[in-house]
């Protein structure tokens, strides 16, 4: 018999494929994931930071009370200095260290950044958040429906006084996004959604955009997972493409996750898989891969047990020679090494 056949079968497919992988870009964290990644009939995805490049700018800072567009500017940044928001990214490139003192930080997940400024508190983040219990003037509501409309993040900055300015930011695509929902159009996957925490507007515009049929917009990190735990429930085999704090209960629930390098690290941490650069076609490649080595792995224990048993009768009978039963022991071992190594190759 040739019990090292069988134990060969999965663990040298899996370090080829391992190389493979890191060597398109894409770096396993999670090896025992990548059945699920071969076998996923729905992908999810994020939108800001994965969908697009997570690093907008500033398109227009519009003040709808006495502060100026600088003044506006200064608070906002203040409230999101220990923020991970690619918004948040967007305002220290442009805003240089000011001196104004924040305390009692709060991050509300999924909404924004809550912090005293002198005595008073001030809130950045989703309109609906920021805006408290005041009503906004018909000049703020234009603003964030033109500024959605147009597929831009709002943010929107306010104090006990009301709404002090609405702030919007321009997010272009991923690179290699198109290429990416193309390669699992042509695959077997049955179903791409987008959950996201934006608006949900904007959300369905690049949904639109990048002809995805399903998209929900406005969901806190507890309803992204209550739709992902309700589609299990169904069944359905499900891939998480995220890369912030709010989708890391989504990612760790999944049956595979991944993000990319530069994600934040609570994102990385419950991720699978990492892509190592900015180009996400290459997750299209990366599931490919995943199916081939689940077919090689299959392919070899196929192959050891067939020998196996084969040769076990035959040899009970007396009808294979010692050096005969050496050859074909090694063989079989040799065969399950060569079969991995043609992962490998494209």
């Amino acid at each position: 018999t040739c019990p090292c056949a069988l134990a060969l079968a999965t663990p040298v497919a899996l370090a080829v494929s391992a190389g493979r992988f890191i060597d398109m870009g894409v770096l396993p964290l999670r090896m025992r994931a990548l059945d699920a990644l071969a076998r996923s009939d729905l992908f999810v995805f994020d939108k800001t930071g994965t969908l697009t490049t997570g690093q907008p700018a500033i398109a227009a800072v519009v003040p709808t009370a006495g502060l100026d567009e600088d003044t506006c500017l200064r608070h906002a940044a203040a409230l999101a200095a220990e923020s991970a928001h690619p918004v948040a990214h967007a305002l220290r490139h442009v805003v240089a260290p000011q001196q104004i003192v924040t305390t009692a930080v709060v991050n509300v997940p999924g909404a924004g950044v809550r912090a005293s400024i002198e005595g008073r508190e001030w809130r950045f983040g989703k309109p609906e958040f920021a805006a408290q219990d005041t009503a906004y003037d018909e000049r703020s509501l234009a603003v964030i429906a033109d500024a959605r409309t147009r597929g831009q993040l709002v943010s929107v900055l306010s104090n006990p006084e009301g709404v002090q300015a609405v702030l919007t930011f321009a997010d272009p695509l991923r690179r290699g996004i198109k290429a990416l929902l193309a390669g699992l159009h042509d695959g077997d996957v049955r179903q791409v959604v987008i959950l996201s925490g934006d608006a949900p507007d904007s959300v369905s515009r690049l949904a639109r955009q990048l002809g995805i049929e399903e998209a929900h917009g406005g969901l806190s990190p507890a309803d992204k997972l209550d739709w992902t735990q309700a589609r299990q429930a169904q069944g359905r085999q499900l891939a998480m493409l995220g890369d912030g704090i709010n989708d890391a209960p989504t990612l760790a629930a999944a049956d595979v996750s991944i993000s990319f390098a530069d994600a934040t690290d609570l994102a990385n941490a419950s991720s699978d898989f990492l892509i190592l650069g900015d180009d996400a076609s290459v997750l299209a490649d990366a599931r490919q891969l995943a199916q081939r080595t689940r077919r090689n792995i299959m392919q070899n224990f196929a192959w050891a047990g067939a020998y196996n048993l084969i040769a076990v009768p035959f040899a009970a009978a007396g009808w294979i020679p010692p050096w005969g039963a050496a050859i074909g022991m090694s063989f079989s071992s040799l065969f399950v090494v060569l079969n991995a190594l043609r992962l490998q190759r494209g």
